[in-house]
């Protein structure tokens, strides 16, 4: 998830992070562009074993609230 509207993002540092994590072998199982989509739900995060956040506090916040009650990893990325 990534606040593409946010100040502190830009299409360049979100693709930098999305390619770092295929680097590692990662699976993006999907992306959501918050706050013009809502972030996740606990519900839509099944299957999923790590949320990976990039914004600002706003967006972290925001993330974090919404999975609530998810069982797995929260990896917080501040941008600048």
């Amino acid at each position: 998830m990534a606040n593409r509207a946010s100040r502190s993002t830009d299409e360049g540092r979100i693709a930098a992070l999305e390619a770092a994590l295929q680097s590692a072998g990662a699976t993006i199982a999907g992306s959501s562009n918050f706050p013009l989509e809502s972030a996740p739900e606990v519900a839509d995060l099944a299957g999923i074993d790590t949320l990976v956040v990039m914004g600002g506090v706003g967006t972290l916040g925001a993330a974090s609230a919404a999975a609530k009650g998810w069982d797995c990893q929260f990896l917080a990325i501040p941008a600048p």
